[in-house]
C-alpha cells in the first residue's frame, strides 16, 4: 500500500511472432510487450485514482515490459532485503538466548568449560549455514552460530578477568576484542575471494583451534577455590602466574580464599543485598555501558558494509570491509597500550565523540547524495574515511571497555546472572 491505495496487478502475455506484431518486433526488441502494457493502462485507466495500477506484460520470447520488470525487480529487492534481515536477526537472537544459559552454566561448571562447550554447535552452525538449501536451514545455522558467539562473549572477557593480575589487566581484556576484530577481518577477507559456501567451511577452523588450546590452559582459580579444589587451585595459579613453587602463589591464593569467605556470607542476605545501592549502582553502569554499545551502530555497519560502500560509490565495497578490519586491529592494538595507562574513561569519552562526528559526516554525504543528485560525485573518499573512523574510533573503547567494565565493577558473587542480564539489555 502506499498513500491508503492497495496494489492492483494484471497480467499478459503476447504473442512476439503475431503476423500484427512482427513490424514493431522487428524494429525494436519488447515492442509487443510495451504495445500490450499502453493497452491494459487505457483499458483499466478508471483505477488509477483508486489503485497503484501495475500491468505486467510480456512477451512468447521471453521479454518484459518496462513497468512491469521494473515493478518485480522492486519485489525481488524487497523480498531478498527482507530475507537477509531475518538471516542477521536469527544471529542476534541466537545471542540473547545463550546469554542466561552459559551465565548459569559457568556458576556451575566453571568459565573454562563454558567456553569449550559452545565450540562443537558452533562447528554444526557452520556446517548448516555452508550446507543450506533453504531460509529456515540458513536461519537455524545462524541462530546456533549467534548462540555459541553470545555465550563466548560473555565468558571469555570473565575468564580473562579473572586469571589477569590487576597491572595488565586492562590490556589482556583488549585481548579478546583483538581477536574478535582478526575474526572479522578473517570472514571479510575470505568472503571478498570464495563463495559463502566455501567460506562457511573454513570458518570452522577458528572453532577448532580454540578447542585444542584451550584443553591445555587449566580452569580460573577463583572457580577452583570457591568449589574447594585448593590443590587444582594452587596448580592454575602456578601454570598462569608460570611459577615453580607454591611459595610463590601463596599469597595471591590467599586472597582468592578470603574473598571466598566473605562472598559466602554475603550470600546469606543476598536477596536482601541485591536491592541495595552498592548491587544497583554497578549493574546499572554496566548496563548503561552496554546499552551504548549495542545502539552505538558498530553491527549494522559491520553487517552491511559492504552495501554502505558501494552506496557511497566506491566500486567493491570488498575492498572497504578489508579496510575496516585491518583498521579495527590496529587501533585495538594501540588502544591496548594506553588503557591502563589513562585509565577506562577518557578513551571511553573520546570514542563516542568521535563516533558521534563520523556517522553525522556519513549521514550528510548520503543525504545530500541522493537528494542533490551529482553534487558529491568528487567527495567519494569522504564516506570512506568517515566509515574508517568511526570503526576505529569503536575499537578504541565503547567496543571492548563495558566488558571490562563488567569483570571490574560488579560484585563476585552478583557477576553471574548479572552478567547475563546486562548483556541481554
Amino acid at each position: 500500500m502506499e498513500n491508503a491505495r492497495m496494489d492492483a496487478l494484471t497480467y499478459t502475455c503476447a504473442d512476439t511472432y503475431a503476423p500484427s506484431h512482427l513490424p514493431d518486433t522487428i524494429i525494436h526488441q519488447g515492442a509487443t510487450a510495451n504495445k500490450a502494457e499502453d493497452a491494459k493502462k487505457k483499458k483499466y485507466a478508471f483505477l488509477m485514482d483508486r489503485f497503484i495500477f501495475v500491468p505486467v506484460a510480456m512477451e512468447t520470447s521471453g521479454g518484459f515490459a518496462s513497468e512491469g520488470l521494473s515493478f518485480l525487480r522492486e519485489v525481488g529487492r524487497r523480498i531478498g532485503a527482507r530475507e537477509k534481515d531475518l538471516v542477521i536477526i536469527s544471529c542476534q537472537i541466537g545471542a540473547a538466548v545463550a546469554c542466561p544459559v552459559i551465565g548459569l552454566l559457568s556458576r556451575q561448571k566453571g568459565l573454562r568449560f563454558s567456553m569449550l562447550f559452545p565450540t562443537i554447535p558452533l562447528i554444526v552452525g557452520w556446517f548448516l549455514i555452508g550446507f543450506a538449501y533453504n531460509l529456515e536451514m540458513l536461519m537455524f545455522g545462524r541462530f546456533i552460530t549467534g548462540f555459541c558467539s553470545g555465550g563466548l562473549a560473555l565468558t571469555a572477557p570473565a575468564f580473562v578477568a579473572e586469571i589477569a593480575v590487576p597491572s595488565i589487566r586492562g590490556t589482556l581484556s583488549y585481548a579478546y576484542f583483538f581477536n574478535f576484530s582478526c575474526g572479522i577481518l578473517y570472514m571479510f577477507t575470505i568472503g571478498s575471494v570464495t563463495s559463502y559456501q566455501l567460506q562457511s567451511c573454513l570458518s570452522i577452523l577458528p572453532p577448532i583451534l580454540f578447542f585444542l588450546l584451550m584443553m591445555f590452559i587449566p580452569e580460573s582459580p577463583k572457580y577452583l577455590v570457591e568449589n574447594g579444589k585448593t590443590g587444582e587451585a594452587i596448580k592454575s595459579l602456578m601454570w598462569f602466574r608460570m611459577a615453580e613453587t607454591p611459595e610463590l602463589v601463596k599469597n595471591e591464593l590467599k586472597k582468592l580464599e578470603d574473598a571466598t569467605l566473605a562472598k559466602k556470607d554475603i550470600l546469606v542476605v543476598n536477596e536482601v543485598k541485591f536491592c541495595r545501592r552498592e548491587t544497583v549502582h554497578p549493574i546499572l553502569i554496566a548496563g548503561m555501558l552496554q546499552t551504548l554499545l549495542q545502539a552505538c551502530g558498530e553491527l549494522p555497519v559491520i553487517f552491511y558494509t559492504v552495501e554502505i560502500f558501494e552506496s557511497a560509490g566506491c566500486q567493491n565495497g570488498n575492498v572497504g570491509t578489508i579496510l575496516v578490519g585491518v583498521t579495527q586491529i590496529i587501533v585495538i592494538a594501540i588502544s591496548s597500550l594506553f588503557i591502563d595507562r589513562f585509565g577506562r574513561k577518557p578513551l571511553l569519552i573520546g570514542s563516542e565523540v568521535l563516533m558521534a562526528v563520523c556517522l553525522i559526516g556519513l549521514g550528510c554525504f548520503l543525504y545530500l547524495k541522493e537528494i542533490y543528485v551529482g553534487s558529491v560525485e568528487n567527495y567519494g573518499w569522504f564516506p570512506i574515511i568517515s566509515l574508517v573512523g568511526f570503526i576505529a574510533a569503536f575499537a578504541m573503547g565503547i567496543g571492548p571497555i563495558p566488558f571490562l567494565v563488567i569483570g571490574e565493577v560488579i560484585a563476585p558473587e552478583d557477576k553471574g546472572m548479572s552478567s547475563a542480564v546486562i548483556i541481554i539489555g
